[in-house]
């Protein structure tokens, strides 16, 4: 970090084209809006956050559905949220199901998927639904981006969050990470 002009990376995923990640700035023609902060509660060696609140579709902003601890995770896959909140979110989708067989929730692909949203302080960061249909596993069913973080001691937001987000992983100050709404939609340290 030293060598760099501001101890500062960024990751600009995108849905279905190539991102960028950008070392030592933070392009102002990425994102829209205003960078949200949040503290970083460790960095050991992850960036480790705490949501506020989290809402699912048109629902409820809910406050009481908060994340204590939270991982953003540029090279994790998918979202990984408690089972209470991956229950929660495909309880909204219609024939979704968890598949022993997969370990994971299975919905019809053409299944209209809510969009999830999350927040860090007075940022509302939201995951449109599309983004939540991951991969197609057979004929008539994918796997969902949203699964369980069961046997691990935090969420995890991981590339199908990031996609959504601008993210600003921030040494100047250390202890916090934010998020913006890209201009294809991003989340930030």
């Amino acid at each position: 970090m030293p060598a760099l002009a501001s101890p500062v990376f960024t990751s600009n995923l995108q849905a279905g084209r190539p991102g960028n990640y950008n070392f030592g700035f933070v392009a102002r023609n990425e994102y829209t809006g205003r960078i949200g902060y949040t503290p970083v509660t460790k960095r050991n060696p992850y960036w480790e956050i705490k949501v506020d609140g989290t809402q699912i579709g048109g629902g409820e902003y809910n406050k009481t559905t908060t994340l204590d601890r939270v991982i953003v995770d540029t090279g994790t896959t998918l979202l990984m949220l408690p089972d209470e909140h991956v229950d929660a979110y495909y309880d909204q989708v219609e024939g979704a199901r968890f598949s022993p067989s997969w370990a994971a929730y299975l919905f019809p692909c053409d299944a209209t998927l809510p969009d999830w949203t999350f927040g860090l302080g007075d940022y509302r960061g939201k995951v449109p639904g599309r983004y939540v249909r991951y991969n197609q596993v057979n004929e008539t069913h994918c796997f969902g981006g949203i699964q369980s973080s069961a046997g691990i001691p935090f969420a995890i937001f991981g590339a199908a969050l990031l996609k959504a987000q601008f993210a600003v992983f921030d040494y100047v100050e250390a202890d916090r990470e934010g998020a913006a709404k890209g201009l294809a939609s991003r989340i930030s340290r």
